[in-house]
Parts: structure tokens; C-alpha cells; sequence
């Protein structure tokens, strides 16, 4: 009767990792080759953007994407305190950044 050692050697199996064939090589694609968008370079390195544009009434499942607060809640919100009117049109919303709303 025909040993486990020898019927796996008949069905192909070898011992060891020897005589194994390389995997076929990958094929890669960049970033920019795969979605649209473009490079910049920040203060913390170079990053990718893709940036979509959506109507103000596109609504993801229930809720509007448009905010319905008040200019002046949401320059509060984002730690300009209260702004008056004048301000809100003028250097308020200069100097909103996206990093205080993450």
C-alpha cells in the first residue's frame, strides 16, 4: 500500500519551496488612472483630491445637503464668534477651512 508521502508526490505535491513558480506580476494603475481628480501640495505633504459638486437640493436618504442654520450660527459654530452682517460677506467666510469642520 502506497504510502500519504507518495500519493501526494503523485498528485504534484512537493515538499519544501522549491522549483514554485512566480506569481504573474500584477498590474498597477496610479490613482489619477482610476478616478478623476487632481494633486496638491499642502504643508503636510502632497494629496489627492476628488472633489464632486452637488446641487444645494440634492438630498442624501432623508436630508438635504444645504444647511438651513443662519450664516451667522454657523461662523459661531465654527469659532468666529458673532459676526455682524457686513462681516459675514467679507473676510467671515475667508477664513472658514475645511479642517474646522472635521
Amino acid at each position: 500500500m502506497p504510502s500519504l508521502s507518495d500519493k501526494l508526490k503523485s498528485l504534484g505535491v512537493k515538499v519544501g519551496a522549491q522549483n514554485i513558480p512566480a506569481p504573474p506580476a500584477r498590474i498597477t494603475y496610479s490613482i489619477e488612472h482610476v478616478i478623476p481628480g487632481r494633486f496638491l501640495n499642502t504643508p503636510a505633504g502632497g494629496i489627492y483630491v476628488v472633489e464632486e459638486v452637488y446641487p444645494p437640493e440634492f438630498t442624501y436618504g432623508d436630508i438635504l445637503l444645504r444647511g438651513s442654520a443662519p450664516l451667522h450660527t454657523l461662523l459661531e459654530w465654527a469659532g468666529y464668534g458673532s459676526r455682524t452682517g457686513e462681516e459675514e460677506q467679507g473676510m467671515g467666510l475667508s477664513l472658514l477651512s475645511p479642517s474646522q469642520f472635521a
